[in-house]
């Protein structure tokens, strides 16, 4: 499901609403309604094709409700046409959530990294949080290596060294 193919700058004329909300898209409806806070972005080999990396197996697992995709956003005052903020919503509900499930996930497949990314250098206090947070969750799964990485280097790395995730 996808929201519209072309929203116009400025309008506010693909607002969903449903229940007595508003959403930014018919995506953030459904993750926000059902709760859906955990996308899970399996990439896995498959045998007989062409890649560089046989045998590579990641899944990745991204906070779908948080962050970015609160769709929280406004003109800056005295600037509308000219600067818009956009707001990153962290909480520790949240982020404990999407922890618990990675770890979960990574258990129940039998994985044995967890890997969180993220942009604390910039984000000291969002990405803070999000970290003491699967810090935290870590410490219930003593049996998973738990390890951190900024999110641009783990990009590079998952690129040149699949396999070493």
């Amino acid at each position: 499901l996808k929201g519209p193919i072309e929203i116009k700058l400025g309008t506010s004329s693909t607002l969903v609403e449903l229940r007595g909300q508003k959403f930014t898209s018919a995506n953030q409806a459904l993750r926000k309604l059902f709760s859906l806070y955990a996308n899970v972005r399996p990439s896995r080999y498959i045998a007989g094709t062409s890649s560089k990396f046989a045998g590579t197996d990641i899944v990745v697992v991204r906070e779908n409700t948080e962050g970015m995709y609160t769709g929280e956003e406004f003109w800056e005052e005295g600037k509308e046409g000219q600067s818009v903020v956009a707001m990153r919503r962290i909480t520790r509900n949240g982020a404990l959530r999407v922890a618990r499930f990675a770890f979960r996930l990574a258990e129940n497949q039998g994985r044995k990294f967890v890997t969180a990314a993220h942009k604390a250098n910039v984000l000291r206090l969002s990405d803070g949080l999000f970290l003491e947070c699967c810090r935290e969750v870590a410490k219930d799964f003593p049996h998973i290596l738990y390890s951190e990485q900024l999110c641009d280097s783990l990009l590079t790395a998952l690129v040149h060294q699949p396999q070493n995730f």
